[in-house]
């Protein structure tokens, strides 16, 4: 079984755009905080991913930060501003890449993201970086220390085969103390998004 994340976290991102206060908010839309994130983590990092057209096909491409405009790649490009973000996010034209996914799961909202080893080696890549950086407050700064990364494991629970790491996510959103992350994910887990290659 698998969710999709993407669609968890376009969710949050929606919701946090609206709190100029809120960390995501800052990251996304105050230059001095993006410029300092770009710095720290390499000219490579990319925020959303978005989809184009070729006269044959469709294809999607990475959105890096521009100064002085917002996120653009070789053939779209958007403003940084909440409003359009925030639009953009519900039509589907902007899908969070993995920096910010990881960000928000694991940094911010404690998650252990059970994956690969792939997965393992950036997130402590990210880790290192930004534990080096004086990008964030020491509150953020404290839950980049503690974020829980060492959760390699590839393919499902053979035993309780309808067991997934989501099940145990009660994280209150920062901003929002009414709110959980399961507020994010029950919607999409019994939507369209959620799906089984099991069979029954």
């Amino acid at each position: 079984m698998s969710l999709d994340l993407n669609a968890v976290i376009t969710n949050y991102i929606i919701d946090a755009l609206d709190n100029t206060e809120h960390l995501v908010t800052q990251i996304l839309c105050d230059p001095q905080i993006t410029k300092k994130i770009h710095a720290t983590l390499g000219d490579n990092l990319h925020f959303f991913y978005t989809p184009y057209e070729t006269s044959k096909y469709h294809k999607q491409e990475n959105l890096y930060y521009l100064d002085g405009y917002g996120f653009a790649g070789s053939h779209e490009k958007y403003p940084h501003d909440p409003a359009t973000l925030q639009q953009e996010l519900r039509n589907r034209k902007l899908c969070p890449a993995t920096f910010l996914t990881f960000f928000i799961l694991t940094f911010m909202n404690n998650f252990a993201c059970i994956g690969s080893f792939v997965q393992i080696e950036y997130l402590h890549n990210f880790k290192e970086q930004l534990e080096r950086s004086s990008i964030f407050n020491a509150d953020i700064q404290k839950k980049i220390s503690d974020a829980p990364l060492n959760h390699m494991i590839t393919g499902m629970f053979p035993s309780k085969p309808n067991l997934h790491a989501l099940d145990f996510v009660q994280k209150t959103l920062p901003g929002n103390p009414n709110e959980n992350m399961g507020a994010y994910y029950q919607p999409i887990w019994s939507g369209d998004n959620y799906y089984t290659n099991k069979q029954t």
